[in-house]
């Protein structure tokens, strides 16, 4: 019912049991605010009849309380009273809900279940008036049911609408008493719940249901067919009762079990135990040959007291129960992998066109930055140790000796042109600016080279991911195909087992016809054998008289 409050909020909620002052659809529990019926009704007419209630509230514009409550009144066997909120219950709309009076009386885990509407009469025309409808299971958490946005406060107050006449405003309920459902008592426990039919041969619709329980966070009820679906059975079956609510794909797995109860020896009870899967395919579950209806309706077999059948489901939850369902794993989408490692194969297409382009420029820059040695063979010693210095001057480790052959150059007098002299003073005067940028130079090199290193493992690493992943698409279409047989088969077994549990109940109920008709049969060959026995002694005394006859005439 959570699923449907929270899908329907605008058209009908709870009115109790809401902390959240800032819901529009909710207000405070009621056991903060609840008071006496007498204490809060206001002035007016309260009529009701077997299956309708009406209030006629007067002075209603001067009404001051937050909340009233009508007078209590019985239908279909329970005592009810409509809620309102004048104000609105946090919303800018009349709110109404039915109220269910005698909650706090009720024992553990009770339940009602009603189906109702609440109509705000127009008193100008009623075909105007407006009728809202719902059904609900009451329970002590969820003891009132209705609607926080009945009508707008602004369209009700406007007296030409016709809804508040002479400062009155008139609010009826209406149940519907539903013809298919059967009397009785009804009792839920946490694991189990207790359905007990009266006047059941009286009954004379087809199927039948229970009312709604929540046992394991599912709501639940139990149907049957009195005169048999399909057979001369009793049929019973368990149904997930909100199942047109509930999220697609949603499943209920559970073990339970029916036992028709043996009123005059419960040993005698009829106990049948199952597990399914319920789903959007298979909403309900159970046994169509449950009691034959012979055996039902012979009152000495026990089962059919003062034409009364009762009628238990039970359950087996787990300890650790949390009345919460696991959902299903959530299949990862292999459509995300395969686009992704789509485009870095693209990625890596690209990669490899440009790769050997990147690092060429810096070096052909290294070849212009370099100088050529002089190749004049009358310089002397300090000549030739330039020329050796100049030559391998990428190296940096001739600096020492470049800077002592440029000193001694620079003061020569003799042996140099006098370009020469202005390339050395040249050269000389700018000496450490030029190998700092040879040095500079080396560094950025040894960097470049060591980024091109990185970004290589970079793109191998890619690879090796890309050829990863043509293995694992490869492994996943293998696991697809080996998990859609899985489901075949398992399909198959599930198909086959239900056949099978079929077949053993058709064979059960046959062996059970066959064992009734060999007893009844055990009578007829025992009172053809008296027969019989009758007969011969006749037939020998009528042998023995026409022996005796023919003796004498022959």
């Amino acid at each position: 019912m959570n699923k449907l409050r929270r899908a329907t909020t605008q058209l009908f909620h709870r009115g109790g049991n809401s902390s959240s002052p800032s819901s529009p659809t909710s207000h405070r529990p009621r056991s903060q605010t609840n008071m006496p019926p007498t204490a809060v009704d206001p002035t007016g007419e309260q009529i009701s009849t077997s299956t309708k209630f009406t209030w006629k509230i007067t002075n209603f514009t001067r009404l001051t309380g937050r909340k009233y409550y009508s007078m209590a009144f019985t239908i279909d066997g329970a005592k009810w009273r409509i809620l309102i909120f004048p104000k609105g219950n946090n919303t800018d709309s009349l709110s109404v809900y039915m109220d269910f009076a005698e909650s706090a009386s009720q024992p553990a885990g009770w339940s009602k279940h009603a189906k109702f509407s609440i109509i705000l009469v127009n008193q100008s025309s009623s075909s105007n008036s407006k009728r809202k409808e719902t059904e609900h299971t009451f329970t002590s958490r969820e003891a009132d049911w209705g609607f926080t946005n009945m009508i707008p406060l602004n369209e009700l107050r406007n007296t030409s609408n016709g809804f508040l006449v002479n400062d009155a405003v008139i609010i009826e309920a209406e149940f519907v008493i539903s013809e298919l459902e059967p009397e009785g008592e009804q009792l839920r426990m946490s694991d189990k719940f207790t359905w007990k039919l009266t006047n059941f041969t009286r009954l004379t619709a087809r199927k039948c249901y229970s009312q709604i329980f929540c046992i394991g966070g599912t709501d639940w009820r139990l149907l049957f067919y009195p005169e048999g679906n399909g057979t001369s059975h009793l049929s019973v079956y368990l149904e997930v009762a909100n199942h047109s609510t509930l999220p697609e794909g949603w499943t209920r797995s559970t073990a339970f079990s029916i036992n028709l109860v043996n009123q005059v020896n419960r040993d005698d009870s009829i106990i049948k135990g199952t597990q399914n899967e319920f789903n959007s395919n298979r909403v309900d579950w159970g046994f169509t040959t449950m009691i034959s209806l012979s055996d039902l309706r012979d009152t000495t077999k026990g089962f059919l007291v003062n034409d009364t059948l009762i009628m238990e489901v039970e359950f087996d939850l787990p300890e650790t129960e949390t009345g919460e369902t696991n959902p299903p794993p959530v299949q990862p989408n292999t459509d995300t992998f395969d686009s992704y490692f789509t485009s870095l194969e693209q990625f890596i297409a690209e990669a490899e066109i440009s790769l050997g382009k990147v690092g060429t420029s810096l070096h052909d820059q290294a070849a212009v930055m370099t100088f050529e040695a002089p190749g004049i063979e009358e310089i002397n010693n300090a000549k030739q140790s330039l020329k050796e210095c100049l030559s391998d001057l990428f190296k940096l480790n001739m600096r020492d000796r470049l800077a002592e052959a440029l000193s001694t150059l620079s003061r020569a007098q003799t042996g140099l042109s006098t370009e020469q002299q202005n390339a050395i003073r040249a050269f000389q005067s700018n000496f450490s600016e030029f190998t700092s940028d040879f040095l500079i130079f080396e560094q950025d090199n040894s960097e470049f080279e060591l980024q091109k290193v990185t970004k290589d493992q970079m793109f191998s690493a890619m690879k090796k991911s890309h050829q990863e992943h043509l293995s694992n698409k490869k492994l996943s279409e293998e696991l697809e195909r080996e998990e859609e047989e899985l489901k075949r088969k398992l399909e198959e077994v599930k198909s086959r087992r239900e056949k099978l549990v079929s077949d053993w109940e058709v064979l059960m109920t046959e062996s059970e016809e066959a064992k009734s008709r060999y007893k009844i049969q055990e009578k007829k060959v025992a009172e053809a054998e008296e027969k019989k026995r009758v007969a011969e002694e006749r037939m020998s005394r009528s042998t023995t008289a026409w022996s005796n006859l023919k003796a004498h005439f022959t």
